[in-house]
């Protein structure tokens, strides 16, 4: 048997239930200690964490930013593809002018209509 295992039942043999139990809660049981220095790790990388999300180039202004970059990237591929057709359109067609450029922005959806527009762009 070893050392330990031979106390234990020396002090149970004695009737001394008290002393085993004083014993074996301080080899088994969480400290104080660990858990003071484990609610401060977990706080420490709480605040890391926050910090990277929510500050000024964190993760949810770069996930912005990368969402305006991709709409302005969809309407220049809208533009240049409305203004290829029209330009391939008008060289086969001389009757075709700027009003049927403007229409077919529109009904892209790339801009408003004319008065619309005019507004839009006194305001801004």
């Amino acid at each position: 048997m070893k050392s330990k295992e031979k106390k234990q039942k020396v002090i149970v043999e004695r009737g001394n239930i008290n002393q085993l139990l004083m014993q074996q809660s301080k080899t088994n049981g969480i400290t104080l200690i660990a858990l003071v220095v484990t609610l401060v790790v977990l706080l420490i990388l709480a605040g890391i964490t926050i910090s990277t999300v929510f500050s000024e180039n964190g993760l949810i202004q770069k996930v912005q930013q990368a969402k305006d970059a991709q709409l302005i990237a969809m309407y220049q591929d809208r533009i240049e593809i409305v203004c290829l057709n029209w330009s391939l359109d008008k060289a086969m067609n001389d009757t075709i002018g700027i009003d049927n450029l403007w229409e077919r922005m529109k009904d892209a959806g790339i801009i408003l209509d004319i008065e619309r527009s005019k507004i839009f762009f006194k305001y801004r």
